[in-house]
């Protein structure tokens, strides 16, 4: 073979040499575009689901309507009913019953947030201070709300209207509860805190806290009654004592050691939510009644909380 036949023979092998090594090079490529694709649909898929996931638990979180749902509504009305007789149109009698005795106390409330004047008069004011707001974490502030949806809910009912005021009611309060329809609350709204509140109307101010030695007494007219916005898990010793007593307030705390059998040495006696301290004392005005009120707010059953029952008193012998 001549030496010009050789160069271009070893020089068409370079050349298929090349192109076969492109070739295959593109098909590499070509996979690892597809392994890519194939990761790339699989990530987007995994973050839409875990964002479906995190929107069905937000739904599961929302705080709980004011207004009592339809099982509640009809288990009410079945009570009613066998107190009637338990026939058809005693189960209509109790649903009249109950659809007028919640319009009478609304009409009550709203007559009574008409007639205020930024002072209680012949009645006393209940205050709750959302001024601990930002201590709490997400949790704690969707817990807050329900209470307060609740204690909405029970001053509804009440028999004797009692005005509830939302002090430091701006910023991320304002907003959270606003967006469970706080703005329609038929309460009053007040951005200042308890105690530029204080002095601004120089009238008697009274702290309920459960670490105050003193326990209340009578609900005196004209007298405002603040209950600490606080969700106290973990439970924070003497916050609101402490707090209290740096502005000079009176403290209370509610008569459980005097009127339930508990024990005063109980770490968590006496800490209790806000619609169950508003509750006690909306119905300690209806009755006139301590002991009667705690017993209807504070039931000795399943739904008390354990740390306000009773201790089991031991047998000799056992």
């Amino acid at each position: 073979m001549k030496p010009q036949q050789l160069v271009a023979a070893a020089a068409a092998l370079v050349a298929s040499a090349a192109l076969i090594k492109w070739l295959l090079a593109d098909d590499v490529d070509a996979a690892n575009d597809d392994d890519e694709a194939v990761a790339d649909r699989k990530i987007a898929a995994l973050r839409a689901r875990a964002r479906e996931i995190n929107a069905r638990k937000a739904m599961a979180r929302r705080p709980k309507r004011a207004r009592p749902t339809a099982a509640a509504r009809l288990q009410r009305s079945n009570a009613l009913a066998v107190a009637y007789g338990g026939s058809q149109e005693a189960v209509a009698m109790a649903a009249r019953a109950l659809r007028a005795a919640d319009d009478a106390g609304r009409a009550r409330l709203d007559e009574a947030l008409r007639a205020y004047d930024g002072t209680p008069g012949d009645a006393p004011e209940i205050e709750i201070d959302l001024a601990w707001w930002n201590m709490h974490d997400a949790r704690q502030r969707r817990s807050l709300a329900r209470q307060l949806a609740d204690t909405i809910s029970k001053c509804r009912r009440a028999l004797t209207p009692t005005v509830v005021t939302l002090s430091s009611y701006h910023g991320p309060a304002k907003s959270h509860l606003e967006g469970i329809g706080a703005d329609k609350w038929p309460v009053v709204r007040d951005a200042r805190d308890v105690w530029a509140r204080r002095k601004a109307r120089r009238g008697r101010v009274v702290y309920l806290t459960p670490d105050a030695e003193e326990a209340l007494g009578e609900l005196e007219a004209g007298v405002t009654y603040v209950v600490a916005g606080l969700v106290d898990r973990p439970v924070r010793k003497n916050a609101t004592l402490n707090a209290a007593r740096l502005h000079g307030c009176e403290v209370r705390r509610l008569p459980l050691r005097e009127f339930r059998d508990t024990s005063p040495k109980r770490r968590r006696e006496g800490i209790l939510n806000i619609d169950v301290v508003v509750n006690v004392l909306v119905r300690r005005r209806d009755t006139g009644d301590w002991a009667g009120a705690l017993r209807a707010a504070l039931p000795d059953g399943a739904a008390t909380p354990h740390r306000l029952q009773p201790r089991p008193t031991r047998q000799l012998g056992s």
